[in-house]
């Protein structure tokens, strides 16, 4: 049995130091880039600490950020990887700012990342607990022809006498439930629809053309 040549595990410990400087330095960063208070560095770094206090001493905050940081890191070195490969093949720095700048689908290819990033991080957090709190632990009962009760409410999933519970987006379980609506053939179907329209709609429009100068 292989062994790792290095326990990393006692880092775990500090992961609130981490947190409070992460947070620290992005909110006074921001603070001080966009010059909400002008020149001041002083109400900016207080406000700064407030929040990155807020992050290390609320505990459902600070597993947000836990979920979020490697996510953003690797969506960070991917695109440092894509710039690196554009370099490669003689694009400029100019070449690279203007795309950015001007990619309208770029941008909200980024933007789309971001926001499902930051979802996924809050309904791994809360989802559990909330679904609790709606319908408590018990797992709800599925009738026959694929019928699932919840709190006298009858919702049908899947083809009547295909369903089974295993594959139910009605039990107690979050993560279950999630995967068995994101795995459905309705939902992949849909997505699948919207990627082929916005395709074609970029392509039609001609938005989709490189960019370059």
């Amino acid at each position: 049995m292989a062994t790792p040549m290095m326990d990393v595990s006692m880092l775990n410990y500090f992961s609130p130091i981490f947190i409070f400087v992460l947070i620290f330095a992005f909110v006074y960063g921001a603070l001080h880039k966009t010059r909400v208070f002008g020149s001041n560095k002083m109400l900016s770094g207080i406000i700064g600490l407030i929040i990155a206090l807020i992050f290390v001493l609320i505990t459902p905050l600070t597993k947000v950020v836990l979920i979020i940081a490697p996510w953003f890191s690797i969506l960070f070195i991917f695109l440092i990887f894509v710039i690196v490969v554009f370099k490669i093949f003689g694009a400029t720095d100019d070449n690279i700012t203007t795309v950015i700048r001007k990619s309208g689908l770029l941008q909200w290819t980024l933007i789309i990342i971001c926001f499902i990033i930051a979802v996924g991080a809050l309904a791994a957090v809360f989802g559990q607990q909330s679904l609790e709190e709606g319908y408590g632990t018990q797992q709800p009962g599925i009738g026959e022809g694929g019928e699932v009760s919840i709190e006298g409410e009858v919702i049908s999933v899947g083809a009547p006498g295909y369903q089974h519970a295993g594959t139910s987006t009605a039990s107690g379980n979050y993560g279950s439930n999630v995967a068995a609506t994101l795995y459905h053939p309705k939902t992949l179907g849909v997505i699948f629809i919207l990627i082929i329209a916005a395709l074609a709609g970029g392509m039609l429009t001609g938005r989709m053309a490189p960019s370059w100068p």
